[in-house]
């Protein structure tokens, strides 16, 4: 069975990341990236093996301080980079565990539903770099393709840098539908003062980025 690290980066929201936190008892370690969190929120991480960022790095950043963290420790198989505002069902990491992502050359995705409406994300194959699923699960080969995510995209686009670069090496975006997860959608972007700056910085950025993959 692979080993999991599973990392999340938080910085907002105390009952999400309370529930993500409590919905991860399967996975082999839990990397928590402390983004300038809330002081409540430091007192909920504390017992955690953290990153702390004196400053909100963006989410794209904390992502590569992730695989970073992971490259250097081969004790893990695979990593699950979690958003702090989405908590797993049932036993996705030891579901995960048995799949042999180099071999199959696939990324898993998972089904989600949204925490208030309740509706299902009914998409199962991928369009233009979006993704059907509500986290990214990488293996050790695929997290050497694709680290580290540009520096010049920090709060949208990380995901789309990911898939695409395993695209161009064949890899296929499966969703497992016994594979769930609950989204339950955060304040941390509507929170960021600066968000709608740095989105528009993002996008231009992408532009330039994607015709270079």
């Amino acid at each position: 069975m692979n080993k999991i690290l599973v990392g999340i980066p938080v910085i907002y929201d105390t009952n999400c990341v309370r529930r993500c936190l409590a919905h991860i008892k399967d996975a082999d370690g839990i990397l928590i990236i402390d983004n300038n969190a809330t002081a409540e929120i430091k007192k909920l991480i504390e017992p955690y093996n953290k990153i702390v960022n004196a400053k909100n790095v963006y989410v794209n950043q904390a992502w590569n301080q992730l695989m970073e963290y992971f490259l250097a420790h081969h004790e893990f198989d695979t990593i699950i980079i979690l958003n702090s505002d989405i908590y797993l069902k049932h036993d996705v990491c030891t579901k995960i565990s048995l799949i042999d992502l180099d071999v199959q050359k696939v990324i898993p995705l998972v089904t989600g539903v949204s925490a208030f409406s309740d509706s299902a994300i009914k998409t199962t194959q991928v369009v233009d770099g979006g993704v059907p699923g509500v986290f990214i699960c990488l293996s050790r080969k695929m997290v050497e393709i694709v680290y580290p995510i540009p520096s010049e995209i920090k709060l949208w686009f990380g995901d789309n840098w990911i898939f695409n670069k395993l695209q161009l090496l064949d890899y296929k975006m499966t969703v497992y539908s016994d594979l769930q997860a609950i989204m339950d959608w955060s304040r941390s972007i509507s929170l960021l003062p600066e968000a709608h700056t740095i989105i528009e910085d993002d996008k231009k950025a992408w532009n330039l980025i994607s015709k270079k993959i």
